[in-house]
């Protein structure tokens, strides 16, 4: 059937495989879903009657008005990723991945502020939200598959001290620690100075 103006369904509307919506005027085409106050606008995904998905538009009684949720079940409960309507940011409720199938492909996360003002910036934030003292620690892991691990990081346990190790774990193998209050830096092993013929200085400034 071909309408020409709009269509309103009060419930269902049974379907096979497709459903499809062409608009040939010059202006806009919308689906909406328009819902009363305190009720999610969402479509949900399903397989042979169980629900295995929804995408849809959080209401103010259960979560900020107007999100983007996808969830991986028939409500906004269940979500896996919020987008904020106001900041445009992304809330994942699980690990984020990133890859690529050619062996010779380069994964890239890239952090950009297409703002050209003199107070633009781009921060890539990694935090603990959690009161724990032991292995809750912020940091970044660099692993060459078979090799070792280096990380850098904020050591929970340690004062919340900046340290560089050769391992996954923030505070073990540590090669250099920086205190957090005063800057001072302590290495682990030997430091050395490499420079031309005419001899290297170390400055000491107090």
């Amino acid at each position: 059937a071909t309408f020409s103006g709009d269509v309103s369904a009060d419930k269902y509307i049974a379907t096979g495989a497709e459903i499809g919506f062409l608009n040939d005027a010059a202006s806009n085409g919308y689906m909406d879903i328009d819902t009363p106050a305190n009720r999610n606008n969402a479509f949900r995904f399903k397989h042979a009657g169980t629900v295995l998905g929804s995408v849809g538009i959080v209401d103010s009684d259960e979560g900020t008005a107007g999100n983007l949720f996808l969830s991986n079940s028939s409500s906004y409960s269940g979500r896996y990723v919020e987008f904020d309507r106001s900041t445009k940011a992304a809330t994942f409720a699980g690990d984020v991945t990133t890859s690529r199938v050619a062996p010779s492909d380069e994964v890239v996360l890239t952090v950009d502020n297409a703002s050209t003002g003199l107070d633009a910036g781009a921060t890539l934030f990694l935090g603990v939200e959690s009161t724990a003292t032991g292995s809750s620690d912020p940091k970044v892991v660099f692993n060459i598959n078979g090799a070792m691990n280096w990380s850098l990081g904020a050591d929970n346990s340690d004062s919340d001290k900046f340290k560089i190790g050769y391992s996954s774990s923030v505070g073990s193998s540590t090669a250099l620690t920086l205190e957090n209050t005063t800057g001072n830096a302590t290495f682990a092993g030997d430091v050395t100075l490499e420079g031309t013929s005419s001899g290297n200085t170390l400055n000491a400034n107090t």
